[in-house]
């Protein structure tokens, strides 16, 4: 069983490890000015990328609740990572000068393949501290608050539906009517037209008749 004094030591370990890792920058692992482009790590910038993306993830973790068998783990990987990168800096044709290719293509394939022991030593921290600072109760309580208001506004699209529904029914019920009004004044004006043609053929048969019945009696 570790003592607290021993877990410290081992927690500063870490945190200078990884603060070593996060300052380094994939691109300048490439070293094409250096090298040239034969020799250079070109193929390997997607293989140092996405490890020193887990080291920088877990340095902005927090670790306080990390055991000491766990830390043990963390500390290493990074320092087998930090001894690989070393190595990579440190190439060079002179130190290789029998197989130099073949050394580099080494170097990026240690670190290709030590890409899935790491994600497993080091993501389960990750994900476990991003758990930890997380408050899901507000996040629920935030979710359900939210519903709420698209359930109101929805509410409120539904009662101004209607209301313009109503007010639209309401239109069509007026037009309707004022159209029939404006039919039966046309029809009346027809029937007046009518009666006066009617009114007057009647007075014209009223004289003809009269002149016809004098004419009859002389």
């Amino acid at each position: 069983m570790a003592t607290a004094e021993q877990e410290t030591q081992l927690r500063g370990q870490l945190e200078e490890a990884l603060s070593k890792l996060s300052g380094i920058r994939p691109e300048d692992l490439v070293r094409r000015e250096e090298l040239g482009a034969a020799l250079s790590f070109e193929g390997g910038v997607q293989y140092f990328d996405r490890i020193l993306k887990l080291y920088r993830d877990l340095r902005t973790c927090t670790l306080d609740g990390v055991p000491y068998q766990a830390l043990v783990n963390l500390v290493r990987v990074a320092n087998d990572t930090i001894k690989q990168v070393e190595e990579v800096q440190q190439f060079s044709l002179q130190k290789y000068p029998q197989n130099a290719l073949g050394t580099r293509d080494a170097l990026i394939e240690r670190v290709r393949d030590s890409y899935d022991p790491v994600y497993q030593t080091v993501t389960p921290h990750i994900a476990y501290a991003i758990r930890k600072g997380t408050d899901f109760e507000a996040l629920e309580n935030e979710a359900r608050e939210t519903l709420q208001s698209i359930r109101a506004a929805r509410d409120e699209q539904l009662r101004v539906q209607k209301a313009l529904e109503a007010e639209a029914q309401q239109i069509v019920e007026s037009i309707r009517r004022a159209a029939a009004e404006a039919g039966v004044a046309q029809h009346a004006i027809h029937f007046a037209q009518e009666a006066t043609s009617h009114g007057k053929t009647a007075k014209w048969w009223l004289v003809t008749t009269a002149l016809a019945g004098s004419a009859d009696l002389s």
